[in-house]
């Protein structure tokens, strides 16, 4: 597979992704991606993308929280 941005070659490895949804944001760590390996452009298959928004919608408790600061500009 090529990159659709940049035409570099797609690798498949795990990465750690910063989902949103409404106006929460959340933290999935080692989700299964093809990422480019000269422009760093995530893909995600529907199957991974599916279990984040199960994830979120369900009452499973999350490993660990964190505090994110916020800045207007």
């Amino acid at each position: 597979m090529t990159c659709y941005f940049c035409g570099g070659k797609v690798v498949r490895k795990k990465v750690d992704h910063i989902h949103k949804w409404g106006d929460k944001i959340y933290l999935f760590k080692g989700v299964a991606a093809e990422v480019c390996s000269q422009c760093g452009e995530t893909y995600f298959d529907s199957v991974e993308l599916q279990k984040m928004d199960q994830v979120i919608a369900s009452d499973r408790k999350p490993t660990k929280k964190l505090t994110i600061p916020v800045f207007a500009l």
